[in-house]
């Protein structure tokens, strides 16, 4: 049979493969997952890559180039400020009534180190699947 070790192994690979599993993420989990990857690639200055997670029929009404040249806007605001990842923070995620819309509360720390409720960027919807921001 196996050893001990090896079945501690086997059962920490388990879980670690659990844990990698989306279909066993939450709903709020994956916004927060999407509203993170919006964030740190508007504050890397990745327009694409934020683009990416707007809500395509935004993108469609107002065209991708004007998206961008939004997220380069927000994201040299940030920036301005000095905003790093350590600086924002997900208070919570609610979810609309049917289960497709999401609203995220977050906050930014000041450099005096308080936390500041800021005002939603936009809202969440999920597209096939998968959530998309869309900014106000």
């Amino acid at each position: 049979m196996f050893s001990r070790a090896a079945l501690a192994i086997l059962l920490g690979m388990s879980l670690l493969c659990a844990g990698c599993n989306k279909s066993n993420q939450t709903p709020e989990d994956a916004v927060r997952a999407r509203w993170n990857q919006f964030m740190y690639s508007t504050l890397a200055n990745d327009q694409d890559a934020a683009v990416e997670i707007i809500d395509p029929a935004v993108i469609t009404r107002l065209g991708a180039d004007q998206v961008r040249r939004r997220q380069k806007s927000f994201g040299n605001l940030l920036r301005a400020g000095r905003i790093t990842k350590a600086d924002l923070r997900i208070d919570s995620v609610t979810l609309g009534a049917d289960g497709n819309t999401a609203v995220v509360k977050h906050s930014m720390r000041t450099k005096d180190g308080k936390w500041l409720e800021q005002v939603p960027y936009g809202s969440w919807v999920k597209v096939d699947k998968t959530w998309y921001m869309t900014p106000q």
